[in-house]
């Protein structure tokens, strides 16, 4: 099967994936450091549920279901793929132990071909979504169709290779057993995989190879040279097919079909609503604590306490203010590189499904905000200064010059959009692929109000409250608790006046 262009496919194609996918890798190296290696039992558990189960796609049916028969063909047929690379330089080979001949080669060319029949199922259904019945929530450009149209022909060349394949196994012997045919070698080089059965007259067969059988009955008739070439065309169409694909991921909302799994896995764990530290500081002395403690209790325990915490960050902002560039300073996030790296992650993940937009209840009651569209205007944001990123992250101080101080607010984000957001998470709930939003809103907010010192009117007053007596509603801190007086309310103080000392 040509091993030279076999391997000048290959090393092309991936060579130029390299390329890509280094600098994808660079970029996201870029954000600042952000631990995500704790609870590996969980975060394993979660790549099960939310990667490979994909329990959030069954919010939307049958587009859930459809996704679910794409991702499925995708993990049966990389093993095929493999195969056909293979036989491109030996052409017998079968992965060693998927020969056509055993029953284990047999059984995934079964699976092979029932899970290709899927998958068109599930592509017929994305192309009714996205030609004759337009989801205004997803992203309707030609990428997606696109992608569609590579995925269908994919299965289809697989399948026509088989029953061309049979065919021609089929009159193998008639054609070269006594007198050498012009078209023997050709033909011995494409019924090298095929197990003896394959030999027999053509037949449809539901087992082992019921797509590639059907398509053996359809070109029953064909001539010799027509089969070949049907042969060849499905053999390096899937090939190819399979190498460009994999070169659009980086550059296209498909990325998410290589970094979905590793962006469940460093989801964020905390309970949702605790704030993420904007200043590093160092914890407090560990506390003996029991033996059933939960995370959350240990993380408590071990917390900075609130002034120590305040102290570092009014010392950062003070940095902030007094420096010629307020916003380069971390103080949450003003710049593009301030995102962590789990945060550039996300902009890679998004598929741009609008699921998270469509349940927003800002963006439902005609709000500016769009978490979907938040995350792709950063994400754009940042694959447009890529080669600035890049050079500032491999220049140092030199480099750091030439960089256009662009900040995200205003400049990227409007501000409306991120005082629209209610902190209600339903666009986390919605993700598929678990990407955070509200945090990064919140961080943006922070930049706005302590560096900026700008927020809606709405909130002077709250935070003169809090600024005076603690707490948004100005409330002297004698009345705090008036408002439970006759309910009957407990309070801390009374339930440790109840409690029963313990003897020493």
């Amino acid at each position: 099967m040509q091993p030279i262009v076999m391997f000048a496919i290959l090393v092309a194609a991936l060579s130029a994936f390299a390329w890509s996918a280094n600098r994808r890798w660079q970029l996201l190296a870029f954000g600042s450091a952000e631990n995500r290696f704790d609870r590996l039992a969980d975060r394993a558990r979660s790549v099960w549920r939310y990667a490979f189960a994909q329990e959030k796609m069954d919010y939307y049916q049958p587009a859930g279901f459809a996704h679910k028969l794409i991702f499925t063909g995708f993990v049966v047929l990389l093993l095929r793929s493999i195969m056909l690379a293979g036989r491109g330089f030996y052409a017998p080979f079968s992965l060693f132990v998927l020969s056509p001949a055993t029953l284990a080669g047999q059984a995934y060319e079964f699976a092979k071909d029932i899970v290709a029949i899927l998958v068109l199922v599930g592509v017929s259904v994305f192309f009714y979504y996205r030609v004759i019945r337009p989801n205004k929530r997803t992203t309707l450009h030609f990428e997606g169709l696109l992608i569609l149209i590579i995925i269908a022909v994919m299965m289809l060349a697989d399948m026509s290779y088989d029953g061309a394949s049979r065919v021609l196994a089929s009159h193998q012997e008639e054609l070269c057993g006594k007198i050498m045919d012009a078209h023997c070698s050709a033909i011995a080089t494409i019924t090298a995989p095929l197990a003896p059965e394959a030999r027999d007259p053509v037949t449809w067969a539901f087992f082992p190879s019921p797509g590639g059988s059907l398509f053996a009955v359809l070109y029953a008739k064909l001539s010799i040279p027509t089969l070949i070439f049907l042969a060849h065309a499905g053999f390096w169409t899937h090939i190819s097919l399979v190498l460009i694909f994999l070169n659009i991921l980086p550059h296209s909302k498909h990325f998410h079909v290589i970094t979905a799994i590793p962006n469940v896995f460093f989801r964020d764990l905390k309970p949702a609503g605790r704030l993420h530290p904007m200043v590093p500081v160092n914890p407090a002395p560990a506390t003996a604590t029991t033996g059933t403690a939960t995370t959350s209790e240990t993380e408590a325990a071990t917390a900075p306490s609130t002034a120590t915490y305040s102290e570092a960050l009014m010392e950062l902002v003070g940095k902030a203010s007094e420096a010629e560039d307020p916003i380069a300073l971390p103080v949450g996030v003003g710049r593009i590189h301030h995102f962590s790296w789990k945060a550039i992650l996300d902009f890679y993940t998004c598929t741009e499904c609008g699921r998270c937009s469509e349940n927003c209840p800002a963006h439902r009651t005609g709000k500016i905000l769009s978490p979907k569209h938040l995350t792709l205007a950063l994400r754009d944001h940042l694959y447009s200064r890529e080669d600035e990123v890049l050079a500032l992250k491999h220049g140092g101080e030199t480099a750091k010059k030439t960089i256009a101080p662009v900040n995200l607010i205003s400049d990227v984000i409007h501000p409306d959009v991120l005082w629209a957001c209610t902190t209600c998470r339903a666009c986390e709930e919605q993700c598929p692929v678990l990407i955070s939003y509200v945090d990064k809103i919140v961080d943006m907010r922070r930049n706005l109000v302590l560096v900026r010192g700008e927020f809606p009117t709405e909130l002077q007053k709250p935070f003169n409250g809090m600024e005076t007596n603690g707490n948004p509603w100005n409330l002297s801190r004698m009345d705090r608790s008036a408002w439970s007086d006759g309910l009957g309310v407990p309070t801390i103080a009374r339930k440790k006046l109840r409690a029963p000392r313990r003897s020493s």
